[in-house]
């Protein structure tokens, strides 16, 4: 566990992992990871399972790399990404395509829009929550018809919820 760990960085993150191939669980929230920290995760860390690591900077092409090499993820949390709507549905339909086995999904405060709900409904079929607060291209019907087929609790604050 390494989030908020104060001195340090995102930097940091990439070169530890060289040595980690067995790692299953990792928490880096609030390192400011960037998506070099994805790839190398993608490149050392295939078993891995869980990953908590909300409040970093990364973006559809680091989440399209994470999910090229973590297939076995089960708990994947990236919410609040830092820079404003970089993680959007193009690397979350990516994850949702080779990532079958999630089943928790925190994406607060990203991108994502109702193309997501919909790449996940069609592929997570063990998906138990997905997180969309704060999702302004999640729509109210994208939530309702997506429910449905996600058979999973979504997690939505209505205020934050597009029309």
């Amino acid at each position: 566990w390494m989030g908020f760990c104060k001195g340090v960085s995102g930097r940091e993150v990439a070169p530890v992992l060289a040595n980690c191939s067995s790692l299953t669980t990792l928490n880096i929230v609030g390192l400011r990871a960037r998506d070099d920290s994805l790839s190398a995760l993608s490149k050392c860390c295939p078993q891995l399972t869980s990953l908590v690591a909300g409040w970093s900077s990364f973006t559809d092409a680091g989440v399209r790399e994470l999910a090229s090499g973590c297939t076995s993820l089960r708990h994947l949390n990236l919410w609040g990404n830092s820079t404003k709507n970089t993680i959007g549905d193009s690397g979350v339909e990516e994850l949702a395509a080779r990532c079958s086995t999630l089943e928790i999904l925190e994406l607060g405060f990203t991108g994502v829009t109702d193309r997501t709900l919909a790449a996940l409904s069609k592929s997570c079929t063990n998906l138990r929550q997905v997180w969309v607060t704060g999702c302004s291209g999640v729509t109210d019907s994208g939530v309702r018809v997506r429910y449905a087929l996600l058979a999973c609790l979504l997690f939505a604050d209505p205020s934050s919820v597009g029309a």
